[in-house]
């Protein structure tokens, strides 16, 4: 659930760079797993849109400017991986996100 909505009619750029409309933008609280903290992250609704795309490129910027501390991602053809150690824990975890067949992320 998007906090902060407010309409908005605009676009973006969508998926292979294919230009997408929108109708709204917000923040979204992001669980991160392993932990029991959340992140806040921008996002926009695309009505057309089948998924929830939330690409790890973003989570790993919203987690430096909330004070987290993510090292540098990692990937190759089938996975995403960002190591970081959260504000509230001392132990390091990190986040896999599969890619699938399609060359989109998987959470």
């Amino acid at each position: 659930m998007l906090t902060n909505f407010r309409p908005f009619k605009g676009g973006i750029k969508g998926i292979n760079g294919s230009p997408t409309n929108i109708t709204g933008i917000g923040k979204l609280s992001l669980p991160i797993p392993g932990t029991t903290d959340q992140i806040e992250v921008d996002a926009v609704v695309v009505p057309t849109s089948p998924f929830n795309i939330m690409p790890p490129q973003l989570v790993y910027k919203a987690m430096k400017s909330a004070g987290w501390e993510p090292e540098w991602p990692r990937h190759n053809d089938s996975e995403y991986k960002i190591a970081f150690t959260a504000p509230s824990q001392k132990e390091q975890h990190e986040i896999n996100v599969k890619i699938d067949n399609r060359d989109l992320f998987v959470f």
